[in-house]
């Protein structure tokens, strides 16, 4: 009489968390699964993004630069240790958020402050976690109220902003 050893079966599928964000680090439970024939199974990890292998055989992955914008599952593989084919789950995905700019140099506004001379301004800087480059959009104010069709990086004073005081928000 032969015994035949059982393959572990999944119940429930693991489950990551953790901070989907550039830089931040997910985590997964190992799922929960069940062996008839009372074997405890040893567990490793594959981490994907959109489907493509990313991640180290840890139950943990920082993510990086190279996954921003993409979608992140974790395959967890159950092994017996007693010759049954290797059982996996895969995770529900997890999308990595996009960050927002962080601005690290005020814009400059530049000119001659006179009616009739135009002022320009820098973008600042500003740097993002996750890679993009940002574009941007411009609002000159005057006395802290919106000119109205101001929104280029320049712009050519006129009366009405005779003894005010000039801003621009990037």
């Amino acid at each position: 009489l032969t015994v035949l050893n059982t393959a572990p079966v999944n119940t429930i599928l693991p489950v990551i968390s953790g901070t989907a964000a550039v830089g931040g680090t997910l985590s997964t439970t190992d799922g929960t699964w069940t062996d008839a024939d009372g074997d405890v199974p040893t567990y490793s990890y594959q981490w994907k993004a959109n489907g493509s292998n990313v991640g180290t055989d840890t139950n943990s992955y920082t993510l990086t630069v190279s996954e921003a914008h993409k979608t992140i599952t974790v395959v967890v593989t159950a092994d017996d240790g007693n010759g049954s084919a290797d059982q996996t789950a895969t995770s529900a995905g997890t999308a990595v958020s996009n960050s927002a700019p962080v601005n690290t140099v005020l814009p400059v506004i530049s000119g001659a402050v006179f009616i009739d001379s135009t002022l320009s301004t820098t973008g600042g800087t500003w740097s993002d976690a996750d890679g993009d480059t940002p574009t941007y959009s411009y609002q000159w104010k005057a006395d802290g109220v919106n000119i109205t069709g101001a929104t280029a990086s320049s712009y050519l004073l006129t009366n009405a902003e005779a003894s005010t005081t000039i801003t621009v928000v990037v």
